[in-house]
């Protein structure tokens, strides 16, 4: 199902599109069960959770709104070259380009362990002109509240 720009602002007319909390939100919780693998309905791609999946067909729909001119799915990974031990690099899950030409970060967390955290925390600390938003628990309940897997193509049940 496809639909146009204009039948989807009339579908959310009244309800606002859930917008990702900003890192250093409370996003922690328990995990989701993940269900990695491809998607023909995004393309062929890989994708290694059920949530991640999810949220490409958001950024699909978004990008067929023209809220985002473009998305990619882990197109880079970052080095913490002074790191010697442990994580020494770092690959968001989403690179997002807005309509004035920034660039985001998104990275679809369910919990956050400790490893994941020294990654978050690394990333800030060596990258910080970059903007990274973590897509949480909070996130996707606030999503189906609003009925946005009704209005998404491709949302996965």
């Amino acid at each position: 199902m496809s639909i146009t720009a204009a039948e989807a602002e009339a579908l959310l007319a009244h309800r606002p599109i859930p917008r990702p909390a900003r890192l250093g939100a409370a996003i922690i919780s328990r995990a989701v069960r993940a269900v990695g693998g491809r998607r023909q309905h995004l393309g062929g791609r890989y994708f290694r959770s059920r949530w991640e999946a999810r949220y490409a067909a958001y950024l699909d729909w978004r990008k067929g709104c023209g809220e985002i001119r473009g998305w990619a799915y882990e197109p880079r990974t970052f080095q913490f070259p002074a790191i010697r031990r442990g994580t020494r690099d770092y690959t968001p899950d989403f690179w997002i380009e807005l309509p004035g030409g920034q660039i985001e970060w998104h990275e679809v967390k369910a919990w956050l362990d400790p490893k994941s955290r020294t990654r978050l925390s690394r990333f800030r600390r060596y990258y910080p002109a970059e903007t990274l938003v973590v897509i949480g628990r909070e996130w996707f309940r606030s999503a189906e509240r609003q009925g946005l897997s009704g209005v998404v193509p491709g949302w996965e049940a």
